[in-house]
């Protein structure tokens, strides 16, 4: 019998841990399922939804879907044998285009094209997929933005003339004289070449010293063939395609009964003078050219010996860069000195050396429209480059109403296109050309110059911030001369309307205005600014002779007081909102009173826990003023008063077990405003006493578990938990009341 019981009871206890297990099994796959999906409340995707999903994230248009997807076909223009097209993006305007494919059929209708209709274009054609490397195709992006600055209808580089006819042209002996300046590189590579001004009037009286120079430069050149270059990186192919050596050439070369201006006319008339149309073929012959060699489809142009003009663009795109913004008067600036002195050897009166700063890739060419008796470098020249050194010679004394101007006319490249057909549109197994144009600007930039004159002085204003590390404001300022206002053109960094200047300064920086009168009363100010405390130091004052007035701003960056809450503790509310209260008062102790914005914040490393409090505003009346923060937020009070002393208290400090430290210490914060100041108000609570009869001390309504953390209702992970443990229980205590029982009637 009692064998019989205990195979019983160890069949029933064997039942209760199986069942047991799979109570637990059951728990454990429900505590995953709501742990990994709390906030689930929708049905099951079924399979087909799956796989659409599936597709939708997968699916990512290609480039060319994307560029079919947004872009309207355009037709390509045919007019007066040259390409065009009208982008919508610049309304109104004809961009010139080339072609690219020269063995492929022509943008526009032919004879033998039948019925066929010309397609039409959408943006895009060469990506780097199409080239060898990433290299090469920047490479011969680069060289193609340069053949369309350089070549028709541009021509941002001055490599060629349009004519009428091109036939044996000859130059006037002005353009002639243009050519013969020699180019800021060519300068650098052959510094005598700047001390020079060369004409045509050098070969019509034998001028045997600059003609020597010349020959010097040849004879230099010739040396270079076929593959040297010059210290700056100038090769023979890139100097023999220039126009000063070409002119330079025709003076040297001799032939009897003829001119240079004829020599040139024999030479070199196809490549320098040529007609709208050549200027357009040489353009396109050089673009197939390039991309010939870059193996793009659908091209043989393998050499330009039947277009000189085409083979100077072609070279001329082997190095450098170009001019794709628009240039700027603030960028080009006179430096040297316009002081005039007079000269006992010559009579004449003289500047210093002077000299117009650019930037390297403008390449200007600036005409100076010089007072009458008054010319450059003592040849009359009236026109530099950028870059170049110069002088000013003037047969009288120059007075404070002479100036003059500086202007130069700058092409620049503002954006590239390239254009491909729509459709696999083919004629007679022959596909339609791509095609690649630029949209080109000019820019005129000029200045007045005013001529100094021996009484001057100097004005020099600097900018200083205090209290802001790295400030990249820029502060506006302007200079008034009540009492000349015919003071006006570029003097030193400034330019003056009427007595007035108008400039902006950063942090350090400083602006000098030269050649000012002697005695001239001035008046600098600075435009208001909300965030700073201004201060000033010779703001008004008068030009000293042969002097500088030294005038400095000095902003000083009003503080921000930032303010932030942290609660910590395993018994810490998160939750509960803390009131601060802030009392302000100025450097007299007068309580400060007014309205002051402020931006809400997360404090850092606290992202996750907390929510940025909305920006808004705070009054203080009395100097008092109360905001609340939750856990990890943090508010910022944005340009109060320099100096003024603040005291930050929390309402709640110390209270309900909370230990309140206010950047670390138990007392208010308090201070002064002399910077940007940040208070941290940390509240820990650790104690562990178990709240009593299962409620919260604070929330006496609310349930608590054992470990104190409040039962969640509609958490069902906790309730299904809950469940499962005590049917679990239930089991374990019935198998062993079972067993002892059985112990008991054994």
């Amino acid at each position: 019998m009692k064998l019989k019981q205990h195979r019983k009871h160890r069949k029933f206890v064997s039942s209760a841990v199986s069942l047991l297990l799979i109570f637990t099994m059951i728990l454990s796959f429900s505590v995953y399922v709501f742990a990994e999906t709390p906030d689930f409340t929708g049905t099951i995707p079924t399979e087909a939804e799956k796989n659409s999903l599936q597709e939708n994230r997968e699916y990512i248009p290609s480039e060319k879907e994307e560029m079919t997807l947004s872009e309207k076909g355009l037709p390509i223009i045919f007019e007066g044998g040259i390409h065009y097209i009208e982008d919508p993006a610049y309304p109104g305007e004809k961009i010139t285009l080339f072609c690219m494919n020269n063995e492929r059929h022509w943008p526009h209708h032919t004879e033998d094209m039948g019925d066929v209709q010309v397609p039409e274009y959408t943006e895009g054609y060469l990506t780097p997929g199409k080239f060898d490397s990433e290299a090469d195709y920047k490479e011969c992006m680069r060289r193609l933005s340069k053949l369309l600055y350089a070549g028709y209808l541009y021509n941002g580089e001055r490599l060629y003339k349009i004519v009428d006819n091109s036939e044996l042209h000859t130059p006037t002996e002005s353009q002639f004289n243009e050519m013969l300046i020699p180019t800021p590189v060519l300068q650098t590579a052959f510094p005598y070449l700047g001390h020079h001004s060369f004409t045509y009037k050098d070969w019509e009286t034998n001028d045997t010293e600059h003609l020597d120079e010349l020959r010097r430069f040849m004879n230099a050149v010739a040396k270079l063939y076929p593959d040297g270059q010059t210290s700056n990186g100038v090769t023979y192919s890139d100097i023999t395609a220039m126009p000063f050596y070409k002119a330079v050439f025709c003076m040297l070369y001799e032939a009897e009964g003829t001119t240079p201006l004829q020599n040139f006319a024999i030479m070199y008339s196809d490549s320098y003078f040529v007609t709208e149309e050549q200027a357009y073929n040489a353009t396109q012959d050089a673009v197939w050219r390039l991309l010939h060699q870059y193996n793009i489809e659908d091209n043989n142009m393998n050499d330009l010996e039947h277009d000189a003009l085409a083979q100077v663009l072609y070279v001329y795109s082997e190095r450098g860069g170009l001019l794709n913004y628009e240039p700027s008067l603030k960028d080009v600036h006179l430096t040297g000195d316009l002081k005039f002195t007079y000269n006992p050897k010559d009579g004449y009166w003289h500047s210093g050396a002077l000299k117009i700063i650019e930037p390297v890739e403008y390449n200007g060419l600036y005409r100076l429209e010089l007072p009458k008796g008054m010319s450059a470098l003592c040849d009359n020249i009236t026109y530099v480059y950028g870059n170049e050194e110069y002088e000013l010679v003037s047969d009288h004394q120059p007075t404070i109403e002479d100036t003059f101007t500086i202007k130069a006319e700058f092409v620049w490249m503002k954006d590239f296109k390239q254009y491909a057909p729509m459709g696999d549109v083919e004629v007679h197994g022959k596909k339609f050309q791509n095609m690649v144009g630029a949209v080109i600007r000019n820019t005129t930039v000029s200045a007045e110059v005013p001529v100094g004159v021996d009484e001057v002085g100097s004005l020099s204003i600097t900018k200083k911030v205090v209290g802001e590390k790295n400030c990249q404001e820029e502060f506006q300022f302007e200079i008034r001369f009540p009492y000349h206002t015919k003071i006006n053109g570029l003097y030193g960094d400034l330019e003056f309307h009427d007595g007035i200047a108008q400039f902006s300064l950063k942090d350090g920086q400083t602006v000098t205005a030269h050649n000012l009168p002697a005695g001239a009363q001035y008046e600098v100010t600075e435009a208001q600014t909300n965030r700073y405390k201004v201060d000033s130091v010779d703001s008004t004052g008068e030009i000293i002779k042969d002097d500088i007035k030294n005038v400095l701003f000095t902003n000083t960056k009003y503080p921000d007081l930032s303010l932030s809450k942290i609660v910590i503790g395993k018994n810490g509310d998160k939750t509960k909102p803390f009131t601060f209260t802030i009392q302000l008062k100025d450097e007299t102790g007068k309580p400060i009173n007014g309205t002051y914005h402020y931006s809400g914040s997360v404090k850092p490393e606290f992202e996750k826990e907390a929510e940025k409090p909305a920006d808004g505003t705070l009054t203080f009346v009395d100097g008092r003023a109360e905001i609340s923060l939750l856990h990890g937020q943090q508010i910022t009070l944005q340009n109060l008063p320099l100096n003024a002393a603040y005291v930050v208290t929390e309402n709640e400090a110390n209270k309900d077990r909370y230990i309140t430290t206010y950047n670390g210490k138990k007392d208010h914060a308090e201070g002064v405003l002399s910077k940007d100041t940040a208070v941290d108000v940390i509240n820990n609570r650790q104690s562990d006493q178990a709240p009593s009869q299962g409620k919260d001390e604070e929330n006496p309504d609310k349930e608590v578990s054992d470990n104190g953390t409040a039962v969640k209702t509609g958490d069902y992970t906790n309730m299904w938990q809950y469940a499962f443990t005590a049917i679990a229980a239930f089991i374990v205590t019935a198998s062993v009341f079972g067993l002892k029982e059985w112990k008991r009637k054994r």
